[in-house]
């Protein structure tokens, strides 16, 4: 969809053209998001689609600048081991990430980046190329979610497709809350149906997560 305000970048739009009309569409689903993780204490956040080219990373940094703008410390992590690309947009380069951060002793502070004028911070993929899902089952990685969890209010999880790749699922089991990007008019019924069942039949079965959320956009 193409905002008339005339911006073409989407995935700053929040950012960039706060009034447009694409902007404010993703201050409604910020403020339904808020208002189910808000009242249970939440704070992680995993945003996953389907298939590629989906508009998961435009849309986990359109909705990370909104909670940014509405007050709240955020922090989005690169989870996406296979097509990295939450820095792109923001102009970051590449650089040590996730995976250096799991696998070796580096300080997070170290490796999270600001975005400029925003109280937003990035944790980047990091040096992707031979990383596997596997990874993100290591305890180290358990260890650093509830260490964030104590410095940002909110903390959003870029992943790669859900019918592809198992990083989804591995993650479903350690966030508080899942959103679900659906394709307007390309996603077929049940292949949505597929990736919701198999996320939150993981997401309940773990004993360690709350009540689970899920939320489709």
């Amino acid at each position: 969809t193409e905002d008339p305000s005339g911006e073409i970048n989407i995935e700053r739009i929040v950012e960039r053209q706060p009034t447009g009309l694409i902007a404010e569409q993703f201050r409604h689903i910020r403020t339904a998001i808020l208002n189910k993780m808000d009242r249970r204490g939440y704070k992680t956040l995993l945003i996953a689609g389907a298939q590629p080219n989906c508009g998961a990373s435009s849309t986990i940094q359109n909705l990370a600048a909104s909670f940014a703008l509405n007050g709240r410390k955020a922090l989005m992590i690169d989870a996406n081991f296979r097509r990295p690309s939450l820095g792109r947009a923001l102009g970051i380069k590449h650089g040590e990430g996730l995976v250096d951060l799991l696998r070796h002793d580096v300080s997070a502070g170290d490796i999270i980046q600001k975005v400029p004028d925003l109280d937003l911070w990035r944790l980047p993929a990091g040096h992707t190329e031979d990383a596997q899902p596997e990874l993100l089952e290591c305890p180290r990685f358990r260890s650093l979610l509830s260490e964030l969890e104590a410095k940002y209010d909110l903390i959003l999880i870029d992943t790669a497709p859900a019918l592809l790749a198992s990083e989804s699922e591995i993650l479903a089991q350690m966030v508080d809350s899942i959103v679900i990007i659906i394709r307007a008019g390309e996603d077929k019924r049940g292949m949505i149906e597929r990736v919701i069942r198999n996320l939150s039949l993981i997401h309940i079965s773990e004993p360690t997560r709350r009540t689970p959320i899920s939320y489709a956009v």
